[in-house]
C-alpha cells in the first residue's frame, strides 16, 4: 500500500490534490484489475498505450490515474475531468519513471534501515531459486516475508513488488531479470538491496549482450549495489561458477562451491551435502531433482542461515521437505501411463543440458530404456548470431546422451538435427502433435523443453 502524501511529493502535485490525506492506496498497472480508490498508472510502450483503455478504468472509480500526454489526447481529457470531478488526473512525461521512483521512496519508507531486501538474479535459476528461498524464510518470519510474484522481475514488475511492501513485512525477497545492458543497475537503484546472489552466468538473452563477459558484467550489478549499500549485509558468492568467482571477496561476501572455505558444497542431482563451520549435513529431498537444482538450494540455504542463524535447524529441516510450485519450469507430470518431464517455460544452452541430463540421470536410474523415451526440444530463443552453433551443440550433446527418439521443433529445428544426426524436424508445434498422433508410437517417458514462444506445455494434452 502507498501513501497519498509519498505520491505527492513524487509527483510534485501537493498543491492540487488532497496535500493533506493520509490514506493508503494500491498501485495498478492493468486496466482489467482496477478497483474503486486504486491509483492507476497508465503506462505506453512501443506496442502498446494503457490510456487506451481509460474509459474501462475510469468506471471503476480509482482515485487517481497517471498518465502520459500526446497529440490529440487534449479534448478528451478535458471531458474525462469534467465528467470525473473525484478522480485526480496527472499528466507527465513518462509514468513508468514515476511508477518507479514512487517505488524506491516507498522501499525507502518502509524499511528506514531496519529491514532487509534480498536482490536475486542469474542466468539460469533465479525463480527457482526464488522459491527455495520463499519457502525457507517463510518458514522463520511467516506473512512477514513479501516476495515476488510470477515473473514481475523487469522495470514495471519489481516497482510494482516493492509497492505491495506493508509495515508488517520484515523481509522482501525480489528478483531481477534483464536483457539490456544497465537493466540490474537500475532495478537495484529502485530496490536498493542489502543481501542476495548471483545464480550464475550462462548465455541466456546473448543475442542483446554479445558475449558472457557482458552477462557477467551486468549481474554483477548487484554484488556491487549490495556492497556499497549503507546498510550492508551478506552476498553468496557462487565460487563454482567461473565468473562469479572473480569477484572480490571483501566483508560482506561468504563464498560458496566445492571448494570454498565458509560454505562447502557437493551438488548431485538427488542430494546436496553442505559443511560451514564446524557441521557437515546432507540434504536430500524426494521433490527436487537436478544438480542444477540443489545448487540453488544450496545458494538459498547458505543466504538463509547467514541471515538466521538461530534458525539454522529448522532451514535446514525445511529444506529436505520443499516443494516448487508448478509453472512449467522442470516439473514431472503423469498422463496416463507417460511420464513427462515438462520445462517449457524458458531455454537456452545452459538450461538446455542441465534439464536434459537431470532427465537422462532419472530415466537411468528408473531402468527406462532409451527406445521408451521421446525428447521434443523447440528454439532457444535470443541467442543472436551464435543461434545455430547453440543448437547444433544441443543436437550433438543429446546424440551423446544416447537419445532414439527425437522432435525437432521451430525455425532452428534444422540446426538441432545437424548436430544430432538425425531425428523429426518440424516448423510447428501442431505439426508435431499431428505426427505423434498419426504414429501411436507409446513412449514410457517425454522430456518437453523450449523458448517459452513454443508454448510446449500445450502438448501434454496428446500423451
Amino acid at each position: 500500500m502507498i501513501q497519498a502524501s509519498t505520491l505527492l511529493n513524487v509527483i510534485g502535485q501537493c498543491q492540487t490534490w488532497n496535500s493533506e490525506c493520509t490514506r493508503a492506496f494500491k498501485v495498478k498497472t492493468d486496466s482489467r484489475k482496477v478497483k474503486d480508490g486504486d491509483i492507476f498508472f497508465a503506462l505506453r510502450g512501443e506496442r502498446f498505450d494503457a490510456f487506451n483503455f481509460i474509459k474501462d478504468v475510469v468506471d471503476a472509480h480509482p482515485a487517481a490515474i497517471v498518465f502520459e500526454g500526446a497529440e490529440g489526447r487534449d479534448e478528451q481529457l478535458k471531458t474525462l475531468v469534467k465528467n470525473n470531478p473525484d478522480i485526480f488526473f496527472i499528466q507527465t512525461s513518462s509514468s513508468l519513471d514515476i511508477l518507479q521512483k514512487l517505488a524506491r521512496q516507498h522501499r525507502e519508507n518502509w524499511s528506514q534501515g531496519k529491514k532487509e531486501v534480498l536482490g536475486l538474479t542469474g542466468s539460469n535459476g533465479k525463480t527457482t531459486a526464488k522459491e527455495i528461498l520463499r519457502a525457507l524464510i517463510g518458514k522463520i518470519i511467516g506473512n512477514a516475508l513479501h516476495c515476488t510474484e510470477g515473473n514481475l522481475n523487469n522495470h514495471i514488475g519489481v516497482p510494482l513488488t516493492l509497492l505491495e511492501l506493508e509495515d508488517h513485512h520484515e523481509l522482501a525477497i525480489v528478483e531481477m531479470g534483464t536483457n539490456h545492458a544497465g537493466e540490474i543497475a537500475d532495478l537495484c537503484n529502485i530496490a536498493l538491496p542489502t543481501c542476495g546472489f548471483i545464480t550464475n552466468i550462462g548465455t541466456a538473452h546473448i543475442e542483446h549482450f554479445k558475449s558472457p563477459q557482458n552477462i557477467f558484467k551486468e549481474k554483477r550489478s548487484l554484488y556491487e549495489s549490495i556492497m556499497t549499500s549503507t546498510q550492508k549485509s551478506h552476498f553468496v558468492l557462487n565460487e563454482d561458477d567461473e565468473f562469479l568467482k572473480k569477484l572480490p571477496i571483501v566483508e560482506g561476501v561468504k563464498t560458496f562451491g566445492r571448494n570454498s572455505e565458509d560454505f562447502r558444497v557437493e551438488c548431485d542431482y538427488d542430494k546436496l551435502t553442505i559443511e560451514f563451520g564446524e557441521e557437515e549435513r546432507e540434504i536430500k529431498n524426494t521433490n527436487l531433482c537436478g544438480k542444477h537444482v540443489y545448487q540453488n538450494l544450496g545458494l538459498a540455504l547458505s543466504l538463509s542461515i547467514l541471515l538466521f542463524p538461530k534458525h539454522k535447524e529448522e532451514l535446514l529441516e525445511k529444506a529436505e521437505e520443499i516443494t516448487l510450485p508448478s509453472n512449467n519450469r522442470g516439473e514431472w507430470q503423469i498422463v496416463g501411463d507417460t511420464s513427462l518431464f515438462l520445462d517449457a517455460y524458458n531455454a537456452n544452452p545452459n538450461s538446455m543440458r542441465a534439464s536434459l541430463e537431470t532427465f537422462a540421470y532419472q530415466q537411468n536410474k528408473l531402468g527406462i530404456d532409451q527406445k521408451e523415451r521421446l525428447y521434443i526440444l523447440g528454439d532457444m530463443n535470443e541467442l543472436g548470431d551464435l543461434s545455430l552453433d547453440f543448437h547444433r551443440e544441443s543436437g550433438e550433446f543429446l546424440r551423446d546422451l544416447g537419445a532414439v527418439n527425437v522432435y525437432f521443433i521451430g525455425h532452428y529445428a534444422h540446426a538441432y538435427a545437424e548436430g544430432f544426426g538425425g531425428g523429426n524436424v518440424f516448423l510447428h508445434r501442431e505439426e508435431a502433435e499431428d505426427y505423434y498422433k498419426n504414429q501411436k508410437a507409446k513412449f514410457k517417458s517425454v522430456f518437453l523443453k523450449a523458448s517459452r514462444s513454443l508454448q510446449l506445455e500445450s502438448m501434454t494434452a496428446i500423451f
